[in-house]
């Protein structure tokens, strides 16, 4: 008897793991899809392999597993080649307790004068200086937003690699961190021109390059040695100071008429009161919104849009239509908090981009008992309304909540 409750179990534990196996492996393939990336299926329990190229850069996304004695956890590994290598070597890491005590033995760490960076990115290079030239106050910003947002996350000149805890089995969260881990690889590659000011170009064979040679001296005038002759002197015929001037008369009068012409009166302009400029409007437009601040992201600022979403929209009411494309139920969110409800996930518009098309999304929270009907509107419009409480630069997403 206890034998065959052992075998029991045992199924149920393959058959479960079989069914979760192949559902991870078809929301890679919708991953795939969505990205327009090559899917390769894995073996038995193995999500597979997504690979392929955007925009030039060369994408991997897969599985590994580690073990440690009795225990084994899995990763999901997103690894991106930038489409251009950048020339100075550096490798950057997030900042640990062991990395603090490794600085004691000689662990090298280079630091780039901003508390903010230097605190959290482990950086290595073979030179400093140029290290530092690269980057810019902007990379610097990407760099460390990327540190932060994952805990194992290694940057290079040639790569961005992330490890991340589990298996991602939904195809929104696949897609979502590929285009985020691209949107840095476009900023890494913008780097890739910068070229500091005032910098020389030392040559590093000089003897290859032919001297120039010494110009020549001028030949040298003979200069007679006979003194010049002695010229006479001419003495004026008359005495300039003597002479008298010839008398030139007087020019002839010119008639003035007694009375002048009258002077027009300049018309005086009446008093122009200044504009008076358009209050904002109470209500906020959800697409114009979107507009505004991803359109203002793009054009080459990651930070931009932040800086721009804390002066001038966060906390305002908005309102507006988007056509809905995920409905799910939830009970805790990173951006909503701990919250029972319904998370629906809204298109709300699409831009044309430096290097592809422009999605902006938004997301809100629903009553529970509402789900039915939300996910009877998948792909249509829905009208939704609320508070404008966060936004997400790399994502493109607006968040809103019912007041």
């Amino acid at each position: 008897m206890g034998f065959l409750f052992f075998v029991m179990v045992a199924g149920l534990v393959v058959f479960f793991w079989l069914k979760s196996s192949k559902t991870s492996q078809e929301q890679w393939q919708v991953a795939a899809d969505q990205l327009n990336l090559a899917y390769y299926g894995g073996g038995l329990g193995s999500a597979g392999t997504i690979s392929g190229s955007i925009d030039g850069h060369r994408i991997t996304v897969s599985t590994f597993t580690k073990r440690s004695g009795n225990n084994s956890q899995t990763f999901t590994k997103y690894h991106i080649e930038y489409r251009q290598r950048l020339k100075t070597d550096m490798k950057m890491t997030k900042q640990g307790a062991l990395h603090n005590l490794g600085k004691i033995f000689g662990l090298q760490d280079i630091n780039v004068g901003n508390p903010a960076f230097d605190d959290r990115v482990l950086l290595r290079g073979s030179n400093p200086e140029a290290v530092r030239r690269v980057l810019t106050p902007e990379l610097r910003d990407a760099v460390k937003l990327a540190i932060v947002s994952y805990d194992d996350c290694v940057i290079t000149n040639e790569h961005i690699c992330v490890n991340r805890r589990g298996r991602d089995s939904d195809a929104a969260v696949v897609v979502g961190t590929v285009r985020r881990l691209l949107k840095f690889c476009e900023l890494m590659n913008a780097s890739h021109n910068y070229t500091p000011k005032n910098t020389q170009v030392l040559d590093r064979h000089p003897a290859a390059v032919p001297p120039i040679p010494k110009a020549k001296e001028p030949p040298k005038i003979p200069v007679s040695e006979d003194p010049l002759p002695e010229i006479e002197a001419i003495e004026p015929s008359f005495d300039p100071y003597t002479t008298p001037r010839p008398i030139v008369p007087d020019p002839p009068m010119i008639p003035v008429d007694d009375e002048p012409d009258p002077v027009p009166a300049v018309p005086v302009a009446e008093d122009v009161p200044p504009p008076v400029s358009e209050p904002e409007p109470d209500v906020l437009d959800l697409k114009q919104t979107a507009e505004a601040l991803f359109r203002a992201e793009d054009s080459g600022s990651a930070l931009l849009a932040s800086k721009v979403f804390d002066e001038k929209y966060k906390g305002r009411r908005i309102a507006g239509s988007g056509t809905v494309k995920r409905v799910g139920k939830i009970s805790y969110d990173p951006v909503f908090g701990s919250i029972r409800g319904i998370k629906v996930a809204l298109t709300v518009c699409e831009m044309d981009g430096a290097y592809s098309k422009i999605k902006v999304s938004a997301e809100t929270i629903f009553p529970l008992d509402e789900f039915e009907k939300l996910k009877s509107l998948e792909d249509k419009p829905l009208h939704i309304s609320g508070k404008l409480i966060a936004q997400d630069t790399m994502m493109r997403k607006l968040f809103v909540v019912d007041e």
